[in-house]
C-alpha cells in the first residue's frame, strides 16, 4: 500500500509564524508609540518655552515676582503677593491657568541652589509680633499640602530667571525631553537626539 504524501503545513508552523508575526507587529506599534509621544512631548515643551517668555513680559508689566509653579503632572503661573509672601495662581488669566501635561508623562526639575539660597534671604525679614501671629495663623489656614506639591522657578520683575533645567519623561523613562534656561539666559528645548551633541 502506498502512503500519500501530504503537503502543507502543520499546526506547530503555524503558530511559530503567527507568533513570530505578531512580535513584528507589537514592535512596529511601540516604535509608532513611542514616535507619536515624542512629538506630543516636544509640542508641551515648546508651548511652555512660549508661556515662560509671556510670563516674563507680564512680570515686566506689572513690576511683580512671578513664578512657574511645577508639580509631577501639572504647572501654572502664580504671582506673589508681597503683602503676607504666598503666591497666587492668576486663576482670571487664561493664558497663565494650570494646565496638565500629557498622560503618561512627568516633570522633573532641576534648580539652581543659587536661586534656591537667594529666594530666602530676599524673603526674610523681621516681622512685628502682630504680623508674625497673622503669618502663623493664614499658614495654618493655607493648603500646605498643596503648596508643598509644587516646585518654583522665579521670574523676577526684571523679567530674569535663574538657570533650571526641565525634564519630561515618558513612563518608562524612554523618551525624555528637556526645557533648559543657560546662564547666557537663553532658554530651549532640547530633544533626546541633541543630549549627545
Amino acid at each position: 500500500m502506498k502512503k500519500s504524501l501530504q503537503s502543507g503545513f502543520t499546526l506547530i508552523e503555524m503558530m511559530v509564524v503567527l507568533v513570530i508575526m505578531g512580535v513584528i507587529v507589537s514592535m512596529m506599534v511601540i516604535s509608532l508609540n513611542s514616535n507619536e509621544i515624542k512629538e506630543d512631548m516636544e509640542v508641551e515643551m515648546t508651548r511652555l518655552h512660549v508661556l515662560i517668555n509671556l510670563a516674563q513680559e507680564e512680570a515686566i508689566l506689572q513690576g511683580q515676582v512671578m513664578s512657574l509653579a511645577i508639580s509631577e503632572n501639572t504647572y501654572r503661573f502664580d504671582i506673589l503677593n508681597v503683602e503676607n509672601e504666598t503666591w497666587q495662581p492668576l486663576v482670571d488669566e487664561k493664558v497663565f491657568r494650570e494646565r496638565s501635561i500629557i498622560p503618561g508623562t512627568s516633570f522633573s526639575l532641576v534648580i539652581d541652589e543659587i536661586e534656591k539660597e537667594a529666594r530666602n534671604i530676599e524673603f526674610k525679614r523681621e516681622l512685628t509680633l502682630q504680623e508674625e501671629k497673622e503669618k502663623r495663623e493664614k499658614q495654618k489656614q493655607a493648603s500646605d499640602e498643596e503648596e508643598r506639591k509644587y516646585q518654583r522657578v522665579y521670574i523676577e520683575p526684571s523679567g530674569e530667571m535663574f538657570p533650571f533645567e526641565l525634564i519630561l519623561r515618558n513612563e518608562d523613562d524612554s523618551v525624555e525631553v528637556k526645557l533648559v534656561l543657560g546662564a547666557d539666559g537663553k532658554i530651549k528645548v532640547v530633544m533626546p537626539e541633541d543630549f549627545n551633541s
